[in-house]
């Protein structure tokens, strides 16, 4: 799935997307992880590329148009062969993902708080048709809804279907 379809609440379905709300979490942390290990060996790549170059420059400077080696010199170099600049092209790369998937998860935690707050909505009577408008009447309603939730959730195949997974 995408990104734009697991940030996508379906406000009749709450059940179901609390349900499902650990496993994107879970999901998506799984991605960042594996993100942050390739941007590890990236950073490493482009570490073990310097070395190699400035170890090739500093053995026949002649092959690097280098008339005295210098550490300014080899250094300046380095950056413009093209070993360099693939490793650090993957470097940036990897960084993308990660930045990518870093809000990934702050919108999936956002997804969160907007169930938490759809939820609250609903046990509050908002989609109802008529809103009781005393303290009394509120918590009458809500222990109500609670209750014929609670009957409802272990009544529901579909949730029946995904606790025996």
């Amino acid at each position: 799935m995408s990104l734009e379809q697991d940030l996508n609440i379906e406000k009749h379905e709450l059940d179901t997307e609390w349900l499902h709300q650990p496993m994107l979490i879970y999901q998506w942390s799984k991605d960042y992880a594996e993100a942050l290990a390739v941007r590890d060996k990236t950073k490493q790549y482009v570490e073990l590329a310097r070395a190699e170059l400035d170890s090739a420059i500093r053995e026949n400077p002649g092959k690097y148009n280098l008339d005295k080696v210098t550490e300014i010199g080899i250094g300046n170099k380095i950056l413009t062969l093209p070993k360099y600049q693939e490793a650090l092209k993957q470097h940036q790369e990897a960084m993308y993902d990660v930045n990518v998937l870093s809000g990934a998860i702050e919108a999936i935690n956002h997804k969160k708080s907007a169930l938490d707050n759809l939820t609250k909505l609903f046990l509050s009577g908002y989609y109802g048709e008529a809103r009781p408008s005393s303290p009394e009447m509120r918590t009458t309603l809500e222990n109500k809804i609670t209750e014929e939730q609670v009957k409802a959730l272990s009544q529901n195949p579909r949730l029946k279907k995904l606790t025996r997974k």
